[in-house]
């Protein structure tokens, strides 16, 4: 198939698809082996996507649902999809099929893997916003080196379906004519919208690792295999037609040299009888020689004797005779002589078209010869391939089996870790125990603290009353003191008043003594509740921060479990878990140990350095909403933790370009 390119946005179709027929006559593609996977993800992003900027009550249509297996997730998690598909059987979401035919509107058209195969975009776009004016779809975006069809996996000739392919800008376009708003990951998942989105928000909700899915689909090896076997059919139906056309060939050598013998035949019989009518005219050449010598000597004869010329009349009226008959046979001859000449002349011409043909033939036997030995050589480093295909298939078998050991390890590692958690679990249950019994033992506390407390505030009322009288009563014998200083007359009157007042003074006075012992005493029993109170609060505090361990070692065994049975390989397993427990840092405040981690997470990976920060941030994003909580991300890139790995990351990037 030939491509073609448009100079001005790059959009590539191939030429007009005239053999959809026979590609289609499996909707399916044999080689997509992630068909289940990518409908899994999908059902993620689209189900975040349709929350945060649709209605989720409302309708929805998935557009090309092949097999009907992304409706039946979404319906699982109680969105209401409905399938459409011209070419493939509805097998996993029967009774839910979209009746288009009543002109019903739905709030988003998903159409996933289906632009690609669109042989008029435009056309076919319009009759799917026919019923909806929202289009989630996916395919991805031709790389910016324009790659020819054998350096891009997702041309897939040895299928026929992938025709159309596009580029950020063929896309913008393509919205600008339908009158819509474009938003893009950038590179597999878009959105056609009448709506005014923020772009940051529908790159954070549209995320997926689809370069490790496309990893993991290339190196997948029901992928190779499949690509594998199409290529062996393609191969072998190939070479049954280059054997057909080569037998052909051969039939149609062997009956143009059986022609050309016959020709051949007809030319040496032609030959043959040409020889036998030159023998006949020379045999007649010579009788007239002969008679134009009898009638010479007939002439000289009458010359000499006009006597004998009565007696000769008689024989040269009979030798005219002869002579007018074989004129008119030498002249039968020379026709048929001409006429054979004819003959001759054409069977010359037909030999020589013939000998051209055997020579055009001969052409053919050789260049097919060389298809043949070229064929022979094709079919030879086919089989080499094949064999070195073999090898690495037992290779990927014994790694397999390494993986398979590694596996049973891993589980015999998951159930130890179980019993470890089961323990932990105990012993949490024990701290849990522990803790409600502080937590009893802190309200009696705190009631007797508050009931002290009220005793306090009741002693501290009498005292400030005890300490008004007090202050009266030293009013009162500082006027009897004026009153004793003024009036020595009044001296003894007033000695027993005196002596009373000073009576009543000094009793207040031990009162307030006592009082003063009691507020000491009653504070110093404050002061060691405090401390009592202070201890019980260490230890609340040890055992919530026990109980924060274990529960902390309870979401990593049951993150690792999920992340190892997510993750295609031990690299990502570790580079997730190394992602989380930097989440769980921050969440802690501990900064310093957030960027070891994700420092660590690095040496994991094979993402780029902008797309793991961007990982990063949306698995931090991730966590926290998962625990009912926000990523503050301004914040987070604004401590100075996350700049000094920003700003080592950025290092080694310059060191390695250089």
């Amino acid at each position: 198939m030939s491509y073609f390119q448009c100079t001005n946005c790059r959009f590539v179709q191939t030429e007009d698809p005239y053999w959809l027929e026979e590609a289609y006559a499996s909707p399916i593609a044999h080689s997509d082996a992630g068909l289940v996977f990518r409908n899994y993800m999908l059902s993620r992003v689209a189900s975040n996507i349709i929350a945060k900027l649709f209605n989720p009550e409302a309708n929805f249509l998935d557009c090309g649902g092949g097999y009907g297996l992304f409706v039946r997730l979404m319906r699982d998690i109680n969105y209401k999809f409905f399938w459409q598909d011209k070419y493939c059987e509805n097998i996993f979401a029967q009774g839910f099929e979209a009746n288009l035919q009543e002109g019903e509107t739905y709030e988003v058209a998903t159409s996933f893997e289906v632009f690609e195969h669109l042989v008029n975009p435009i056309v076919e776009i319009s009759e799917i916003l026919k019923y909806s004016k929202n289009i989630l779809f996916s395919t991805e975006l031709l790389p910016d080196s324009d790659p020819k069809p054998e350096e891009w996996w997702y041309y897939a000739p040895h299928e026929g379906q992938h025709i159309s392919f596009y580029t950020p800008k063929s896309l913008f376009i393509l919205a600008e004519r339908l009158g819509l708003n474009l938003y893009s990951n950038g590179s597999s998942l878009h959105l056609l919208t009448e709506s005014n989105i923020p772009e940051a928000l529908f790159e954070r909700l549209s995320y997926y690792d689809s370069l490790g899915l496309k990893d993991f689909l290339l190196v997948s090896r029901d992928y190779l295999q499949t690509i594998e076997k199409v290529d062996s059919e393609q191969y072998k139906v190939k070479m049954r037609e280059t054997e057909a056309e080569l037998g052909r060939t051969q039939a149609q050598l062997h009956d143009t040299y059986a022609q050309w013998v016959q020709s051949q035949a007809q030319l040496h019989a032609t030959q043959t009888e040409l020889g036998q009518t030159q023998g006949q005219l020379h045999e007649k050449e010579a009788q007239l020689v002969q008679s134009q010598v009898q009638l010479h000597a007939a002439q000289t004869e009458i010359g000499r004797s006009q006597a004998r010329l009565h007696q000769n009349e008689a024989k040269v009226a009979q030798s005219q005779a002869q002579q007018h008959q074989m004129q008119e046979e030498f002249e039968r001859n020379q026709e048929q002589l001409q006429q054979r000449q004819e003959e001759w002349e054409v069977l010359q011409g037909q030999l020589q078209a013939a000998e051209l043909e055997v020579a055009n033939f001969q052409k053919q036997q050789h260049q097919m010869q060389a298809d043949f030995e070229r064929t022979q050589a094709e079919l030879q480093q086919r089989q080499e391939e094949l064999e070195v295909l073999q090898g690495q298939l037992q290779t990927a078998e014994l790694e397999a089996a390494n993986f398979q050991r590694q596996q049973h390890q891993m589980q015999e590692d998951f159930e130890r870790t179980q019993a470890e958690l089961q323990q932990r679990q105990e012993e949490w249950e024990v701290l849990q125990g522990q803790l409600q019994a502080a937590e009893l033992e802190v309200a009696n506390f705190q009631k007797q603290q508050h009931q002290m407390q009220a005793d306090f505030e009741r002693t501290q009322a009498e005292l400030q009353e005890r300490q008004e009288e007090l202050e009266v009563l030293q009013g009162q014998l500082q006027t009897a003191e004026v009153e004793v200083v003024n009036l020595r007359s009044q001296e003894y009157r007033t000695q027993e008043e005196l002596s009373q007042a000073m009576s009543v003074a000094h009793c207040a006075q031990q009162e307030m003594k006592q009082w003063q012992s009691q507020y000491h005493e009653v504070f110093a029993e404050l002061e060691q509740s405090q401390s009592q109170l202070h201890q019980l609060q260490e230890q609340l505090e040890r055992s919530q921060a026990q109980g924060e361990r274990v529960h902390w070692e309870l979401q990593r065994a049951e993150f690792q479990q999920a992340v190892a049975n997510q993750a295609n390989g031990n690299g990502q397993m570790h580079y997730r878990l190394l992602v989380w427990e930097g989440w769980y840092a921050y969440r802690s405040g501990d900064l310093k140990k957030m960027r070891e981690c994700l420092q660590e997470s690095l040496k994991f990976t094979s993402l780029p350095r902008t797309e793991t920060v961007s990982n990063w941030l949306e698995s931090f994003s991730t966590f926290s909403s998962e625990k009912g909580g926000q990523l503050d991300s301004h914040a987070l890139t604004n401590s100075e933790e996350w700049k000094q790995l920003m700003r080592r990351l950025l290092t080694k990037a310059n060191s390695s370009k250089i």
